[in-house]
């Protein structure tokens, strides 16, 4: 099942019709500068599955939540089956042990049969025409096949072995079964384990390997930062033409600069933030980097780099196979690979992907010949055609030389963003309560427009 979600205000539509209609009638400002947010890309990076799709039983066609309740709901179909094995007590029964003459009497039909225990499952159980006799002779026999026709239909055939399903009941005094329900009931929870096993086995080796390829965790940087994201600030940002432009239009490349006070950081901690709610899905990774966290760092491009390989790989589902032998050949070692290999390695991985997005902060945080050559690794990186890039900096002349084709917005304090702020660090003064509302504005309005954009 497919819903669509609206990346303005978060709500979400079953269908694609809907969709649209609500981005015509309540976005009109975004969807009159050519329509951005009703293009292919924006529909195709809206649209999400759902986290759990539906399964049904294979027998009945009921609807199941997911591996648990799907276990347990097929080992009662089994067990079930195992009942329909079980044969009635003859006279010789009776005659030897009296006291089973009334439990089993309680059950029987008046034929002496158990038909109608089982009715209403034989039907599901077995296709017509295709099902045990309910009134089995002592001559008969129900062979294994059924079992088999039954296993037959389960998913997830390579970790059942069949031939331990083998049933034989002679309608005699000789009658066996197996195996038993108990038997049923153990190997389902036998392979639920194994299954919990190569789980957490292959979660560890997704942490370990990810962990190896960079140490860095910027997840708790970037928390810490939006933290400090006073509500409703940076949209202008991501309302403006450009910045939707970068996310679904043509443009590869978005360059951000920004005086030293204007709020660069807390911008790219805005975008990331946005990217991950309304971007990233199935196929789009998302990957950032704050160069301020690094500046007095040795050979800080192969830590960007690495990092960025990392966040990459923890988006995966596994761990790509060129990232394995990657891990493979050096960690034995005790050593990291070099540059060249890990730009190689990421190339291979974003071709898993169908697009990337790249944000980059404070490139002037580097001298100009390390700022430099991670732009280069940055360029090698796009040459996929799949990497979007943005770069926030400040109007250094050399990097702007740099970024002389690409197109820039620029990075300022809005009016919009100064006044809550303003507002709310008036709220924090000791004796605020003290202030009338008119002064307020007031305050708020002189130390919003003086500003001067910082």
């Amino acid at each position: 099942m497919c819903f669509w979600r609206c990346p303005k205000d978060e709500i979400e539509f079953e269908n694609l019709s809907a969709y649209e209609d609500h981005i015509i009638t309540q976005h009109p400002a975004a969807t009159a500068a050519g329509n951005k947010l009703l293009s292919d890309g924006v529909l195709e990076t809206q649209r999400f599955l759902t986290e759990q799709p539906s399964r049904s039983c294979p027998f009945c066609d009921v609807d199941l939540g997911g591996v648990e309740e799907m276990y347990d709901h097929i080992g009662g179909h089994l067990e079930t089956v195992a009942m329909l094995a079980i044969p009635t007590l003859d006279d010789r029964d009776l005659q030897s042990n009296p006291d089973a003459a009334s439990s089993e009497a309680a059950g029987r039909d008046v034929d002496g049969s158990r038909k109608n225990d089982f009715e209403e499952a034989l039907p599901v159980l077995f296709p017509e025409n295709d099902h045990p006799d309910h009134h089995p002779s002592a001559e008969q026999q129900m062979s294994g096949s059924n079992f088999e026709r039954l296993l037959a239909r389960l998913p997830c055939q390579e970790a059942l072995d069949t031939s331990a399903w083998a049933v034989t009941v002679n309608w005699s005094d000789n009658a066996t079964i197996e195996p038993s329900s108990d038997t049923i009931r153990n190997d389902s929870q036998t392979i639920k384990e194994d299954l919990s096993i190569q789980q957490e086995q292959s979660r560890l080796r997704h942490r370990t390997i990810t962990t190896w390829v960079s140490p860095i965790d910027l997840a708790e940087l970037q928390a810490k930062i939006i933290g400090t994201r006073q509500q409703g600030t940076g949209v202008w940002f991501t309302d403006s033409t450009m910045f939707l432009d970068w996310l679904y239009g043509s443009n590869q490349t978005l360059f951000c600069p920004g005086e030293h006070g204007t709020g660069k950081t807390i911008i790219v901690a805005i975008v990331v933030d946005y990217l991950w709610k309304y971007i990233q899905a199935e196929g789009i990774g998302v990957a950032y980097f704050y160069c301020d966290f690094l500046k007095e760092a040795d050979q800080p491009v192969v830590i960007i780099a690495a990092t960025i390989l990392r966040q990459l790989v923890q988006q995966h589902r596994s761990i790509p196979s060129t990232v394995a032998a990657l891990y493979e050949r050096y960690a034995g070692l005790g050593k990291q690979a070099s540059l060249d290999e890990i730009v190689r390695t990421l190339q291979v991985v974003i071709s898993d992907y169908t697009q990337i997005y790249l944000v980059i902060d404070g490139l002037d945080e580097y001298p100009k010949d390390t700022g430099f050559h991670l732009l280069s690794v940055c360029r090698q990186l796009q040459s996929t055609g799949r990497v979007r890039l943005m770069v926030t900096s400040r109007p250094e002349s050399e990097i702007l030389q740099h970024f002389k084709a690409a197109p820039t917005l620029e990075i300022r304090a809005e009016s919009s963003d100064l006044s809550p702020y303003v507002a709310d660090q008036i709220s924090r003064l000791p004796r605020h309560e003290l202030l009338s509302d008119k002064l307020r504005q007031e305050i708020v309005h002189r130390i919003s427009t003086r500003a001067g954009g910082l």
